[in-house]
């Protein structure tokens, strides 16, 4: 008795058979990809993560910045952060500025609109 090919279906219950088939082979790599490259931080985190980096960029001794109170809330692609940081200014003197940092993701590609507050 030769055994049905679900690649090649005959009866209605082969096309049964290779439709479960084919959605589980689907199913089962749609969920491997999402694994695989969903990114462990959160929009809100990357949105955190990035505005850091730009307000760093703008500081005199970046190395010295401690982040504090940082807040974040997106609408659409825009994400607007608020926080604190404490650095040191040329006299070596720590300061605290308060700041807001606008930024849009688009594309997977991040990128600054503005940075206020800081001194």
């Amino acid at each position: 008795m030769p055994t049905s090919n679900p690649l090649n279906p005959k009866t209605a219950s082969d096309w049964v058979l290779t439709v479960l088939v084919a959605l589980a082979v689907f199913g089962g790599a749609a969920v491997a990809w999402q694994w695989l490259f969903d990114d462990s931080m959160s929009r809100s985190d990357m949105a955190k993560a990035v505005c850091q980096g730009f307000v760093e960029d703008r500081l005199r001794a970046p190395s010295t910045a401690d982040f504090s109170s940082l807040s974040a809330v997106g609408r659409g692609e825009q994400w607007t952060v608020k926080g604190a940081v404490d650095s040191q200014n040329a006299f070596g003197v720590p300061i605290r500025s308060n700041f807001t940092c606008v930024v849009e993701h688009d594309g997977g590609v991040w990128r600054l609109v503005r940075v206020t507050g800081l001194q």
